[in-house]
């Protein structure tokens, strides 16, 4: 019983002294700074985490030059600005064609989303038209100097296709015809091949899952479409000029605005369905000009 008595009169001594360098150590800590973490401490590890990349390589902050819109940045330009669909001639002469005011779609339709939009419409096939690759090139370098930010350089074509069927070019998107959508790479030249065809194929597969009617697919094209000024850079052929309209193809701009949108910046939600064009302004009929120009995947 003596012995059992001393144990039990030595225990609380021993529990004092745990508790005291339990205290003491506390003490120590917080006089340090060592723990807790200060607010100021805590938000530069936050910081630290590394931010989701867009497509063209930025960060989630996007935007353009001087940060000012926090926004993802699409340029839209088009080679060929004189093109026309019918019953237009084929190529307007000295202005802006119908494929110009699909681009406005396009980018209005961009920024409805919440997708900044920057629209070239410089004439970049007029008077030289086979100088049109060398002066859109220019134009594009100057627009990416100024917008450092930009996640992606869209080239907005129509192609031309004679002797093909009627409908050929042709789908629906929304209950309404609208003008198929084919979708180039360019190999020849380009050290921004592989990362062009991958975000090439991100749109296809878009296009695919949200209007499958209008996709043409994916071609690579042995030529240069200046596809190495952007890693990101397409360019996409809407419609034809025999066999769609204007407003089939304002349509279709719709439709892949949708898709770059989900594109570049994820899913983007429901959106409401486009709402009709205005009709394009009558224009005098201008004197006819050669219809050639650069085929899509080895058509003309």
């Amino acid at each position: 019983m003596a012995k059992a008595a001393g144990r039990e009169a030595r225990g609380p001594g021993l529990l004092f002294v745990l508790v005291v360098l339990v205290v003491v150590g506390v003490v120590v800590l917080r006089v340090t700074g060592v723990w807790p973490p200060s607010a100021r401490q805590q938000g530069q590890n936050l910081s630290s985490l590394p931010q989701v990349n867009l497509p063209g390589g930025q960060g989630s902050s996007g935007g353009s030059a001087g940060g000012a819109d926090s926004r993802p940045v699409v340029v839209i330009y088009h080679t060929h600005a004189t093109e026309n669909y019918q019953p237009a001639e084929s190529h307007a002469r000295g202005r802006a064609g119908d494929i110009v005011e699909v681009g406005a779609e396009l980018a209005r339709q961009l920024e409805a989303r919440g997708i900044e939009a920057i629209h070239l419409q410089q004439l970049n096939d007029w008077p030289r038209y086979d100088e049109a690759y060398k002066s859109a090139a220019e134009v594009v370098k100057r627009t990416l100097q100024a917008h450092p930010n930009v996640a992606a350089v869209v080239d907005i074509h129509r192609d031309g296709l004679p002797g093909k069927p009627k409908g050929y070019t042709t789908g629906m998107a929304n209950g309404q015809p609208a003008a198929k959508i084919l979708l180039v790479v360019g190999d020849l030249d380009n050290p921004e091949l592989e990362r062009n065809f991958a975000f090439a194929e991100q749109v296809r597969t878009g296009l695919n899952h949200l209007y499958p009617d209008l996709s043409r697919g994916l071609k690579t094209q042995h030529q240069d479409y200046n596809g190495k000024l952007h890693p990101n850079s397409l360019t996409v052929y809407i419609g034809d000029y025999t066999d769609n309209t204007l407003e089939e193809a304002r349509r279709s701009a719709a439709a892949l605005a949708e898709v770059l949108a989900q594109v570049v910046r994820g899913a983007a939600g429901p959106v409401p369905s486009p709402s009709p064009a205005p009709a394009p302004a009558p224009v005098p009929t201008p004197p006819s000009l050669p219809s050639t120009h650069t085929p899509a995947a080895g058509q003309t």
